[in-house]
């Protein structure tokens, strides 16, 4: 398993995760960009990334969504209440709704080679 940190601050967050073929990004809160740049350095190609993982809705964590789902849409992963929020802030996300993924605060999402597990505090 890899897992890189992309970016990590009050600006913007992402971090890499990849096990085996299967690449995902937990947060997307920076620019297509620098995600590019960062994914670059790891030898990763945006095409490889399975999906996104969205801890929160804050902007700091999905800033980057939009852009990203418009030239490379992949599979999204947040509770649903994340997905309404996120939906209300970006009206254009609505249109990848087929692509959103609910999973419920300790539900386990078992998908390639993770096995997941959101929760509240």
């Amino acid at each position: 398993m890899r897992v890189a940190t992309i970016a990590s601050s009050s600006e913007g967050n992402c971090i890499y995760l990849a096990g085996g073929e299967h690449h995902f990004l937990v947060d997307i809160g920076i620019s297509r960009k620098r995600v590019e740049a960062g994914l670059q350095s790891m030898g990763v190609l945006p095409e490889q990334i399975t999906g996104i993982f969205i801890t929160h809705e804050h902007i700091d964590h999905i800033k980057g969504l939009e852009v990203w789902m418009k030239k490379n849409p992949v599979m999204v992963y947040a509770t649903k209440e994340t997905f309404k929020s996120m939906k209300d802030k970006y009206k254009t996300l609505k249109d990848f709704e087929d692509y959103f993924r609910p999973i419920a605060p300790g539900e386990t999402l078992f998908l390639e080679n993770f096995c997941i597990m959101p929760f509240s505090i």
